[in-house]
């Protein structure tokens, strides 16, 4: 009985997971085909990219 709710709560996680990198990633801009400009300036620089540049806002995500 443990195995079997242990192995539903491993399903949820992969089926949640695997939603949330579909739809919640923008991997333009995590494997810098996209640019981001950090500084504001009129020239995006090559900076290095962090995964809260590439993680949408929950609001954009849910929606």
């Amino acid at each position: 009985m443990l195995s079997e709710f242990f192995e539903l709560v491993q399903f949820l996680f992969v089926v949640l997971f695997t939603t949330f990198l579909f739809n919640c990633v923008e991997y333009d801009v995590l494997f810098a085909n996209k640019f981001i400009n950090h500084t504001g300036s009129s020239q995006p620089e090559r900076n290095k990219v962090t995964l809260p540049d590439a993680i949408l806002p929950t609001e954009q995500c849910t929606a």
